[in-house]
């Protein structure tokens, strides 16, 4: 029998509708279900999901008369179900290739968002619903954080740290252009000492970072 993963959160992304009215339930029924960790994974259970939230999981296959109210049935009883995946470190607005020292020069804030929020939905769809995002443009991911927050695109939970807090000429900072491109590329957060990288740690954080990432490397 071929199987799948499929994970809880992800099912509440591509459902959203099934939650339009707070009384509707959904009534999952999975063929193979890892729930907790430590333990193995169990065969037929049904997972009774209210208002997006788990409310219940159960042995066998419950029928959907059997719960009150509306109940929409999603059967994965062919399917292996595990909750969604949390990706500690991901760049979201982009991938390496030979276009990323040039890509700087080519390609705008508007467009890094866009490209981003199509990585996202590749990482929702591979089932990754949290990834805590460590370095990337701050107006471009923190807008695709917000976008999906707000159910405006699909995509995984982001926890944003936009530019990383680093020394001067350190891992984090610009080297190996010009001096007119060094001064635009710069990002804010560069700091030296305490109380620089405190005052960047504060910027970083007023323009919407969720997360402070350090580059301690010289």
């Amino acid at each position: 029998m071929k199987k799948f993963f499929f994970s809880f959160c992800f099912i509440s992304v591509v459902t959203g509708s099934v939650f339009a009215q707070p009384q509707d339930t959904l009534l999952i029924h999975a063929g193979i279900l890892l729930a907790s960790p430590g333990n193995p994974p169990e065969s037929q259970k049904s997972l009774v999901v209210r208002n997006g939230r788990i409310a219940d999981i159960v042995d066998g296959y419950l029928d959907p008369d059997d719960l009150n109210g509306s109940v929409r049935l999603l059967d994965l009883s062919d399917q292996f179900v595990l909750p969604g995946l949390i990706d500690m470190h991901v760049h979201l607005l982009g991938d390496n290739s030979e276009r990323s020292v040039t890509d700087p020069l080519l390609v705008t804030t508007s467009m890094s968002a866009l490209k981003g929020a199509r990585y996202a939905d590749i990482t929702l769809q591979s089932g990754f619903t949290t990834v805590r995002d460590l370095g990337g443009e701050p107006e471009a991911i923190f807008a695709l954080r917000d976008a999906i927050e707000q159910g405006i695109i699909d995509g995984p939970t982001i926890f944003a740290a936009g530019s990383a807090l680093a020394a001067t000429g350190g891992h984090g900072d610009v080297d190996g252009v010009k001096a007119e491109l060094l001064n635009l590329w710069t990002p804010d957060t560069i700091c030296d000492g305490p109380y620089e990288c405190r005052a960047a740690a504060r910027a970083a954080i007023k323009f919407g970072a969720n997360w402070i990432k350090i580059t301690a490397t010289y």
